[in-house]
């Protein structure tokens, strides 16, 4: 059946509202920081045959390209759809069988109408902790997966509406933390629950048919969209490659690790093949095909259609191509608890090779990592695990300026509150400030990074989970590199000494102060063509320093009577000239 145009948006947005009311439940039911004010969790939707037709707004793209295939896994594992019941959850996190790390547990519910399976309702969730060697489950020094954490193959966590008790009694007996892991559990499943029971209200205003026929019709419509989108952009083969961080093991400096990508274009389609990428490595930072992938067609919906919701439909036009036994498709027993940075820089490699085939489709690199603070230790009897993810810069894009301060790329969790945080843990903060001159300059400035300062009250165990510490972000079309990451412990002589990231956990004694500033965002255009009353308004809000308004962009600025500042406009346009001809 052809269903009606209107019908169509109808269903599009009261499945957009179940999924966004689902995100609701699964924070406000969550137990810790992480999920209640970062919300590193996601929500999503799908199809009887797992096509995800409806993400809540806050969902973080490296969940979204893993949940539906983890899915599919689970399933086939389980003997098919014909094996499920009402009243099933399912849970999985095996990297291996397409999720991303094993941290993230994915909780699916079948949602049944007239005796058959007609959607799935998902939930997909960041623990703070799955076991292992270190606290966090973040093991870079991690040699194999079996090091990094609890491997849950896929199993019901309710069989027909009975709460599988021997699973969870597993998962309780190899963590840390139980009480507030098992309660983030049981607040993914409070939001699979809540998924179901609004798609089966729905069902009572419109029939299994026409739902279907939307459905189907949802996902053509993005597809159509994409295509016409790739359309635009001229038929060629554009390369790109980048670098990422290496672990340094045994104290021996690494050489950074190349991801390199293809992008070839052809009427309606792309295809992106990463042939040419690392090898696989013995450290945690490998990252799953699942994730590559997601990597690739987040770059592809953002660089052409960011304006309308994603679905699984967008990707169809999408191909990903990633050799076996690389860095970005390990073979197992691979590790991949810190796959984050590596997962960035599939999505930036393939921003930047797109850039050479449109001169407005332009975003220049972001801070191209999770950019983690993960600490824990006791206060009194109590244990505590806090993983934050600070906002850096992110890449200029065409005719703007990047965002300061801002998580980009494919993860996107929230700030978490400093008065929060204060309140529950042992930490006060010292500052927490937008750091000038860490945008990469450029006619349109990359993002400021932000600067946040620590004081940990009692001995803390702290990882540092950041990169872009050696490559700096790039710029483009003539833009410059975002500063590099900077991590430091401050002792009480204000001496700063370089905290080494992607390393083991480093112990800290009482009232230690640790500074965690991410990469600045990469900038677009040449500096020397940036508008200097932007300039200026920049100096003036604290993002560019006066010293490099003239070093970086070629603008004279003159101190006012009343301490403000004047664009000497004659002397700037000599100065600029001058450089220019050089």
């Amino acid at each position: 059946m052809q269903p009606f145009p209107q019908t169509v948006e109808i269903i599009k947005n009261r499945l957009l509202n179940i999924v966004d009311e689902m995100e609701l439940v699964t924070m406000r039911s969550a137990y810790s920081i992480l999920w209640q004010e970062a919300g590193d969790l996601s929500n999503a939707l799908m199809s009887e045959d797992f096509a995800i037709v409806a993400q809540a707004k806050r969902s973080i793209p490296f969940h979204l390209g893993t949940m539906g295939p983890p899915v599919v896994e689970a399933i086939k594992v389980l003997g098919g759809p014909d094996n499920l019941r009402p009243g099933d959850i399912i849970i999985q996190n095996d990297p291996y069988l397409a999720n991303n790390h094993l941290n993230d547990l994915v909780l699916a519910k079948p949602v049944f109408a007239e005796g058959k399976i007609v959607a799935y309702s998902c939930v997909k969730g960041h623990l703070p902790d799955i076991g292992g060697g270190v606290f966090s489950s973040c093991d870079y020094m991690a040699a194999e997966i079996i090091e990094e954490g609890l491997r849950i193959p896929p199993t019901k966590i309710y069989k027909a509406g009975q709460r599988n008790d021997e699973l969870i009694n597993i998962i309780r007996a190899n963590i840390r933390s139980p009480e507030e892991m098992i309660g983030n559990l049981e607040a993914g499943i409070a939001g699979v629950m809540r998924g179901e029971k609004r798609f089966q209200e729905m069902l009572q205003k419109y029939d299994i048919a026409t739902v279907h026929a939307c459905i189907s019709q949802i996902l053509d419509n993005s597809e159509n969209i994409m295509k016409a989108k790739i359309r635009e952009i001229p038929d060629g083969i554009y390369e790109a490659e980048d670098y990422v961080d290496p672990v340094e093991i045994g104290g021996a400096q690494q050489a950074p690790l190349k991801i390199k990508c293809t992008v070839e274009i052809k009427d309606t389609k792309i295809k992106a093949d990463f042939t040419g990428t690392s090898p696989q490595v013995q450290a945690g930072i490998n990252c799953t095909y699942a994730v590559a992938a997601t990597g690739v067609n987040n770059a592809v919906k953002i660089m052409l259609d960011p304006g309308e919701p994603g679905n699984d439909g967008t990707y169809r036009p999408i191909e990903v191509c990633v050799p076996k036994g690389t860095l970005i498709n390990p073979e197992f027993p691979g590790p991949v608890s810190a796959y984050m940075d590596t997962g960035t820089r599939c999505f930036e490699v393939v921003c930047k090779a797109l850039a050479q085939a449109s001169s407005q489709n332009v975003i220049a690199a972001g801070d191209g990592s999770s950019n983690g603070l993960h600490y824990h230790g006791k206060d009194g009897d109590r244990r505590f695990i806090n993983l934050e993810f600070h906002g850096g810069g992110s890449g200029a894009y065409f005719g703007e300026d990047g965002y300061n301060g801002i998580r980009n790329g494919l993860g996107n969790t929230g700030n978490q509150r400093i008065e929060r945080v204060e309140s529950e843990l042992p930490v006060q903060f010292e500052a927490y400030e937008i750091v000038p001159d860490t945008g990469g300059p450029g006619e349109y400035r990359g993002g400021c990074s932000t600067r946040r300062v620590y004081n940990f009250f009692t001995p803390t165990e702290i990882i540092v989970a950041g990169g872009r510490t050696r490559t700096a972000p790039f710029g483009l079309k003539g833009g410059k590199p975002g500063a590099k990451a900077k991590h430091v412990l401050i002792d009480g002589q204000n001496t700063e000494k370089i905290l080494v990231s992607k390393g083991s956990p480093v112990g800290l004694k009482s009232n230690a102060r640790v500074a965690y500033m991410p990469a600045g965002g990469g900038g677009i255009g040449d500096p020397l063509n940036r508008v200097p009353d932007r300039v200026l308004e920049d100096v003036k809000d604290g993002y560019v320093s006066l010293g490099a308004a003239k070093r970086e962009y070629g603008v004279i600025l003159l101190r006012t009577d009343t301490g403000g500042y004047l664009i000497d406009h004659d002397a700037t346009r000599k100065y600029r000239k001058t450089r220019k001809e050089l």
